[in-house]
């Protein structure tokens, strides 16, 4: 009888430790670590080496998260063109970000209008900061540099892929 209280006060201990932990970890492994959060990066370096300091701006941003054989990252360009040309303003600017190089993305770029800036960040510093949990993610930050929108995933249809231009558009009408 002894045993079997030993090993229901264990078993109650392991379940009320668990619990406490378990309150860190998100409830969905998608919750983006940003959201609602200060950008963790504010220096962004793009391809022709010219620097962006976010925090500087005091802008509106749409920065999209892609590289180049991510296939709705590619459908998706199309409808990001598209939403720079409708919205793009003295507060909102549209920034792309890779951890490819920049021959690449050269090459991409070629026979792929994208018409977004590009940055480069190294895929470690990407993933260290979680800063996207898949491609391809969107982000839009406010003039703080906080986090208030956030998509990740797409279709890899250019014509499905529509759906992140209706998204993103009903986002930026908020602005």
């Amino acid at each position: 009888m002894i045993r079997i209280h030993c090993l229901l006060f264990g078993l109650i201990l392991v379940s009320v430790s668990f619990s406490q932990t378990n309150n860190s970890i998100p409830n969905n492994p998608f919750d983006y670590k940003w959201l609602d959060q200060q950008f963790p990066i504010d220096t962004l370096i793009s391809f022709d080496n010219d620097t962006l300091v976010l925090s500087e701006n005091q802008k509106y941003y749409v920065i999209n998260f892609w590289f180049s054989s991510c296939m709705p990252c590619i459908a998706e360009i199309k409808w990001l063109n598209k939403l720079k040309e409708e919205y793009q303003s003295s507060e909102l600017e549209f920034l792309a970000v890779t951890f490819e190089k920049k021959e690449l993305v050269d090459t991409f770029l070629k026979n792929n209008q994208f018409e977004f800036q590009q940055f480069y960040i190294e895929e470690e510093k990407i993933n260290e900061n979680a800063l996207a949990i898949g491609y391809p993610t969107t982000l839009i930050l406010d003039k703080s540099g906080t986090v208030f929108f956030h998509k990740t995933g797409g279709y890899p249809d250019e014509e499905e892929a529509e759906a992140i231009y209706k998204i993103l558009s009903l986002e930026i009408e908020k602005l």
